[in-house]
This record gives C-alpha cells, sequence and structure tokens, in this order.
C-alpha cells in the first residue's frame, strides 16, 4: 500500500464511524456532532429579532467557518469514499455514493450556501434550509449505528407500511367525501368542498381535532366518532409493525456465530 492510498484509507476510517474506534475517531466525530448542534441552535436563536440584529456579524461569520468545514468534509468524503468496498471504482463508485442517501445529506448542508453567493436564492432560504444539517448528526458516533437499523426496518418493512399508507388514503378520501354529503348543506363555508373537508379528516384521523371544523348534523357526528375510533386503529398498525421489524434487527445482532473447527474447518457445537 502506497501513501496514497494509505492516507485515502486513513481519511475515510476517520470520517466513518463504523470503520474504526480510535481515540483520533472519537474525537473527529464529536467535533462534527459538536459543529452540527451549534449550527441548530445558531439558526433557531437568530430567529429571535433582537438576537439575530444584534449578532447578525457573528452569525454570519459563524456561518461562513461552518460551510468551510462541512465543505473540506464533503470533498474529503467523495475522496475517500473509494476506500470503500461497495464504492471502490473510482467513477462510478463516487457517482454512486454522490446519489446516495448520505451523499444528499452532505450535499444539502452546503449547497444552499453556494447558491445564494451565486445570487439564486435568497439569505432567509439559506437559514431554514440550514436546518437540515442536524440529519447530518446520525452520520456520527453510535447513533450511526443505530440509525442504520432504523432504516434497515423501514426497508424491510416497506410493503406494510405501504398498505397501511394506502389504507390511511382510502380512508381520508371516503370519510371527506361522507362528510362533505352530510355537512355541506348546513355549513357551506367550512366544508365547502372534498379537499376543503379533507383538512378535517386528516385532523380528526390523527385524533388531534383542532375544533375549527365542528359536524353539527348527527349523521355527521356519528361519522367523526367512527373515524376517531378507526384513527386509533390506524396510527396503532405502523407503531406494531415497526416495532416488530426493530426487533427482528435486535435479534439478529445477538445471534452469536458458529464455531469452525480449525483443523476440519467445519462447524462444532456451541
Amino acid at each position: 500500500m502506497n501513501k496514497y492510498t494509505y492516507y485515502k484509507s486513513k481519511c475515510y476510517s476517520w470520517l466513518d464511524p463504523s470503520k474504526s474506534d480510535t481515540a483520533l475517531d472519537r474525537a473527529i466525530n464529536r467535533f462534527f456532532i459538536l459543529i452540527i448542534i451549534l449550527n441548530i441552535l445558531a439558526v433557531i436563536i437568530e430567529t429571535i429579532p433582537q438576537v439575530g440584529n444584534s449578532y447578525a456579524t457573528f452569525f454570519d461569520n459563524f456561518e461562513k467557518i461552518s460551510i468551510a468545514i462541512f465543505t473540506a468534509e464533503y470533498i474529503l468524503r467523495v475522496w475517500s469514499i473509494t476506500s470503500a468496498q461497495d464504492y471502490g471504482h473510482p467513477i462510478k463508485g463516487r457517482l454512486k455514493y454522490l446519489l446516495s442517501f448520505n451523499g444528499w445529506i452532505d450535499l444539502i448542508s452546503i449547497l444552499p450556501y453556494y447558491l445564494h453567493i451565486s445570487k439564486i436564492i435568497d439569505l432567509r432560504f439559506i437559514r431554514i434550509f440550514s436546518l437540515f444539517r442536524f440529519l447530518k448528526i446520525f452520520r456520527f458516533g453510535k447513533l450511526h449505528k443505530s440509525f442504520s437499523i432504523f432504516r434497515q426496518v423501514f426497508f424491510n418493512k416497506k410493503e406494510e407500511l405501504l398498505t397501511c399508507l394506502l389504507f390511511t388514503i382510502v380512508a381520508i378520501i371516503t370519510t371527506s367525501s361522507l362528510m362533505f354529503i352530510a355537512e355541506h348543506e348546513v355549513q357551506p363555508e367550512k366544508f365547502s368542498s372534498i379537499p376543503e373537508t379533507i383538512y378535517w379528516s386528516v385532523i380528526t384521523l390523527t385524533t388531534i381535532g383542532y375544533g375549527d371544523m365542528v359536524p353539527v348534523t348527527v349523521y355527521g357526528k356519528i361519522l367523526t366518532v367512527i373515524l376517531s375510533l378507526v384513527g386509533i386503529a390506524i396510527l396503532a398498525l405502523p407503531t406494531g409493525i415497526l416495532v416488530a421489524g426493530l426487533s427482528q434487527e435486535v435479534q439478529k445482532l445477538k445471534i452469536i456465530p458458529p464455531k469452525i473447527c480449525p483443523y476440519c474447518h467445519k462447524q462444532m457445537d456451541n
């Protein structure tokens, strides 16, 4: 291994916490986590008029420093990503990373700033879009492994979750149509159309019930009760699916690998 390959491999291990766990790796991970948290706090605090106006220069300078750090990190990731087995090809591997979920997160954290200095978007959009940098925190430390488990759960259970989503959409459209028929003549301003009634359906289905759209007819009240009960069941379905999937993934991590005889290379009884 030449020096170029060695340093590229080391750079990849520093930026990818799942590959090694040395003191330097932990220090780099904590540094990035700190920068991300400070960025989120800065975006939130800056919206306070007194603070934002008084310390505008500080927030601008902090934004520039953060962008410089995240840009350097992004460039180093693209450069060193070919050290990973799944991204080994110098061109296809880097394109695969750039188009991946993690690649988009890294790009979104810096792209709005460069669009701003190119006069494409305004500064207010930059400040709000900076909140998406919080997603980068899942790239570092032990959160990286936990996030990978949850991502795998969603991937494994995507058909069941999609079924729940379709069932929810059907319930919303059906109840919105029935409620429009029941309430439109009595309350034409509030239940003016089916799209307008969809708002009531979603609020009722999620059991929030703001109270700004309340049925007054008998049929409307009965429909509200039914939808509220259905909403409890609909919300429980994806929760149960995710809990079951998470339990399966955790059990996989606890599986003890079989012992292999060093002489005959056959599986031994544990």
